[in-house]
């Protein structure tokens, strides 16, 4: 789901909460309108009525509070819940395996402007973003903090290795997979 869609759904959900909302209060108005006239009995409406109307409303307010907020709780974090899920299915899945693999032992292989003593660190924050299943801006960060290289080509390093790796990554994966299934690629 993207953010558009996110808050079109934020937003319906607010419409259709505030239109309950104002049913049940329009409803306590009539009441207390009603009651206010019944018990008029001179110039001034009783006091027990006021309280009454009070008591009601926040009874209404504290039922609406009571089913909103679990509500709203749940839809903002049913994307994080949704992402992270989706970051547990990928560390099992085979690809995700090979393309590790091959980060932890052939990336920088072909990397020419990375010093002999930053090759490690890079490396690693290569292998901590793609395991964390970040970006390839925020693995360029992490590649930036370790290592003397400029942001363009610690964002080109992040981009080619998470490329390759996610190459040889599928390559891998449909290779094993064909191997188990029999079939020939």
């Amino acid at each position: 789901m993207n953010r558009r869609q996110y808050l079109r759904l934020w937003l319906t959900a607010l419409d259709r909460h505030e239109r309950r909302l104002r049913v049940t209060v329009a409803r306590e108005r009539n009441r207390f309108v009603k009651q206010c006239a019944e018990s008029l009995n001179g110039t001034d409406v009783p006091s027990n009525v006021f309280a009454a109307h009070q008591k009601r409303v926040a009874g209404i307010l504290l039922a609406h509070y009571e089913s909103v907020i679990p509500y709203f709780g749940k839809l903002a974090t049913r994307e994080f819940k949704r992402r992270r899920g989706m970051l547990e299915r990928k560390r099992t899945d085979s690809a995700f395996i090979r393309m590790m693999e091959w980060a932890s032992t052939r990336a920088l292989a072909n990397a020419k402007s990375i010093a002999d003593t930053d090759i490690g660190d890079v490396r690693t924050a290569i292998e901590n973003g793609l395991a964390a299943g970040l970006g390839n801006a925020e693995i360029a960060r992490g590649v930036r903090k370790v290592s003397t290289t400029t942001p363009y080509r610690a964002a080109t390093v992040a981009r080619t290795e998470t490329h390759a790796a996610a190459t040889y990554g599928a390559i891998a994966a449909a290779r094993t997979t064909s191997q188990e299934l029999g079939i020939k690629l």
